[in-house]
């Protein structure tokens, strides 16, 4: 029987394409797409993924049983044949629910370039077995102790039922400080679960493919493009099947492919054509992998649009148009999706039927007509729902998208975010600075006086009074509550909607490493969406392989990451980026800073997390500079109430009062420079000092804002650029003045984690 290959995970694709809600198209991959895959090759650094050697005890060479000790709930054996070999393995759980599995010898990833690794299997399912693939990453050696060995990160998907041998690839990026990587299957209910031919490679592999483009119309009315760049990066010559596969709603798949040779280290262009209609948009996966082993060297997934794609950039928040926002004109944004020779004759026109003064203005293009911009005034008297109607004509087809735009009513208060990513509660702008696990209604005014203006509750203790206790105080309330009912967030907007106090909800935290399918989380967006259109919707997320698939779920995504003690600080900077990218600039990026000891979260990984000590003062201010550095909209520390989250037990206050002492000056630093974060134009710098001191400007009215970081152990010195020779430089909140040089350097000192913000003025006295 031929192999199905499934689309789990792929390409980040542009925002203005994810609106097209594709996930439910991918789940049809499993049982509609042929792959044309064989076996892995030698490069695997899972030597025994194919499942050929016996140990000579029941079981197969390099992996073990889970969970270990007692007696299995489930069996193992060896079968015949594997995918296109001559052995496979099956895993039989015989109890519901149960827990089952197979976990691999651990792979070293500490020497690689990047920490990325490609994984790929090829796995099918007889009954549900509620089959689980994790990839669970150590700071230290596994083998010693196995699944007493505290884990650094771990990440689970679940593998959906297929009858027909199926691929499941995952792009993996290893968090800092992972030295072993481990493979585990589990399987949770009664039924089988086949597998063969596992494999972990170093990404980029040994064939490194850039794609030019994925999809792109080449010729009326069906002729698609895909243009690759293979590079064989060994000394052999590679022989390649590279296949195309494209699938849209309610459509048969297309497929495409060929087979090439790259000479060794030598790099060849592709061209591979396939029909699908001009104005259908769909998913298409790459596949690039060995012809004769059948080794994957990439695989990556891109929804691709019509002629055009298109999305609504102001208004940002969902857009809604808010009478307390200010929007004076309406904006879409775009992109192309033709050949050179289509573009010239091209033609975008936009407007808002039905609305007054809803027509937009000439369209601009950009990057040699690639990309677009249309805008328009503001529509006069609009109210209820609307369509934003752009139309991409040639003069052989058309293709109209319909943008949907609302506008609220007068009555509703309001928390969203404009084009700039800045937040407004009830007509004004703030600079969020919040903090987690607030549980008792006097803890607010404390919460408060330490100088935050929001602070996250679980629904079981955002009470009455605590609703009350936030409004005296002036703060602002997000909930957080991990329940898919939507009757029950209909309760929560009845209950805290009209409150002043209300900032927005949280309906799952860190969904990306808890096996939530992506398409559950965003039905539950959709649902409290509806319910609460005028409150946003946070989703902290911790993966950075996984987080692109729940990010659609959410209006503001937080970057979630406990780096102290066992990672170095730029973890968090890494996350931020991580999210910054995928959200390319659509939704805000907030930023959790870390105020408690590692092992904060026990999650469904068999074993224990690492834990640890709390940050330093110095460290915990570092985390928040430097998440501001790399482009947070907002700071929400984690935790208040450490017992929750598997601390010391108690409040901040007494459990880490050093802490706590440090957070009123520097949320008072931080407030004291929100009007340059929320207005300022950043711009990021090279690091210095061997890449210890990370660093950001904000070009802010008359002068330039400088924030440097030394995100080391260590003290040292370094030059820094501000770029206005001979200039004064004052440093902030440190009563001390510095002189550029004749190069527009300065020279400054840096305690570990030591934490620096300069003002140079760019106007003459």
């Amino acid at each position: 029987m031929g192999a199905t290959t499934c689309l789990i995970h792929g390409e980040v694709s542009p925002m203005w394409q994810r609106a097209s809600r594709l996930w439910p198209w991918r789940l049809l991959l499993v049982a509609a797409i042929a792959a044309l895959t064989v076996q892995v090759s030698a490069e695997n650094l899972l030597p025994a993924g194919d499942f050929e050697k016996s140990d000579g005890k029941g079981g197969v060479a390099g992996w073990g049983l889970y969970p270990p000790g007692g007696k299995p709930a489930g069996t193992l054996q060896q079968v015949k044949p594997g995918y296109k070999s001559p052995q496979a393995v099956m895993l039989a759980e015989e109890e519901t629910p149960g827990l089952f599995g197979l976990f691999s010898r651990p792979v070293s990833v500490a020497d690689l370039p990047g920490r990325e690794v490609l994984f790929s299997c090829y796995y099918r399912t007889e009954g549900e077995p509620g089959a689980h693939l994790s990839l669970i990453g150590y700071a230290e050696p596994f083998l010693a102790k196995e699944w007493k060995t505290p884990y650094l990160q771990s990440e689970t998907q679940v593998l959906p039922e297929a009858k027909g041998w199926s691929l499941v690839t995952w792009r993996f990026r290893a968090l800092p400080g992972v030295r072993e990587l481990v493979v585990i299957f589990r399987l949770t209910s009664k039924g089988k679960l086949y597998l063969d031919e596992v494999a972990v490679r170093p990404y980029p592999t040994e064939v490194a493919c850039r794609v030019m483009s994925a999809g792109v119309v080449e010729a009326l009315p069906k002729r698609r493009l895909v243009e690759v760049e293979l590079t064989n990066q060994e000394t052999r010559e590679k022989n390649l099947q590279v296949t195309a596969l494209a699938l849209g709603e309610n459509r048969r798949p297309v497929q495409t492919g060929t087979t090439v040779r790259v000479a060794g280290e030598r790099s060849r262009a592709l061209r591979l054509n396939y029909d699908y209609e001009y104005q259908v948009p769909h998913v298409l996966r790459l596949t690039v992998q060995a012809a004769d082993s059948g080794a994957v060297y990439e695989q990556r997934d891109f929804e691709v649009p019509g002629l055009i794609s298109a999305r609504i950039v102001s208004p940002a928040f969902r857009q809604t148009l808010m009478q307390t926002i200010p929007l004076p004109r309406l904006v879409v944004e775009g992109r192309t999706n033709l050949t050179r020779s289509l573009l010239a004759a091209l033609e975008i026109t936009a407007e808002v039927p039905g609305a007054a003064g809803g027509s937009f203005e000439p369209v601009k293009w950009e990057e040699e007509r690639q990309r677009f911009r249309l805008e328009a005034p503001l529509p006069a008297l609009m109210r209820g729902d609307h369509v934003v109607k752009v139309q991409a004509r040639l003069p052989q087809g058309t293709q109209t998208l319909d943008l949907p735009l609302r506008r609220l009513p007068p009555s509703l208060p309001e928390v969203g975010y404009d084009h700039r990513l800045r937040l407004w509660v009830r007509g004004k702008r703030v600079f969020p600075l919040g903090i987690y696990g607030m549980t008792d209604p006097g803890d607010v005014q404390v919460a408060a006086d330490a100088g935050f203006n929001f602070v996250v509750a679980a629904s079981t203790r955002a009470s009455y009074e605590m609703r009350a206790a936030a409004e005296k105080a002036n703060v602002g309330v997000v909930v957080s509550a991990s329940v898919a009912d939507e009757t029950f967030w209909q309760h929560l907007q009845r209950k805290w909607g009209d409150s002043p106090s209300c900032w927005g909800w949280i309906p799952y935290s860190r969904p990306d490493m808890r096996a939530y399918h992506p398409g559950q989380v965003l039905s539950l967006y959709d649902a409290i969406s509806r319910t609460s259109p005028n409150y946003p919707i946070l989703a902290p997320l911790a993966s950075p392989s996984l987080a692109q698939y729940y990010a659609e779920a959410a209006d503001i995504v937080v970057a979630w990451s406990l780096p102290v003690p066992h990672s170095p600080l730029r973890a968090l900077g890494e996350m931020v980026d991580t999210l910054r990218e995928i959200s390319a600039g659509t939704q805000p990026v907030w930023a959790l800073v870390q105020a408690v000891g590692g092992g904060a979260f026990q999650d469904e990984p068999p074993g224990p997390q690492a834990s640890g000590r709390p940050p330093t003062p110095a460290e915990m201010e570092a985390l928040a500079y430097l998440a501001l550095i790399h482009g947070a909209d907002g700071l929400v520390w984690y935790t208040y109430n450490t017992s929750d989250a598997g601390g010391s037990g108690g409040m901040l206050p007494s459990a880490s009062p050093d802490l706590w002492a440090a957070l009123p000056p520097l949320n008072l630093r931080l407030r004291w420079l929100a009007p340059v974060l929320l207005d300022g134009e950043r711009q990021a710098l090279p690091p210095a000092a061997q890449g210890a001191v990370e660093m950001a400007r904000w070009r802010y009215q008359d002068g330039d804002y400088l924030v440097a970081v030394n995100t080391s152990e260590r003290g040292l010195v370094s030059p820094l650029p501000v770029g206005k020779p001979g200039a004064e430089v004052q440093v902030m909140f440190e009563d001390r003045t510095l002189q550029a040089d004749a190069d527009g350097d300065i020279q400054d000192s840096f305690a570990p984690f030591a934490v620096h913000v300069y003002v140079i003025r760019t106007s003459l006295p």
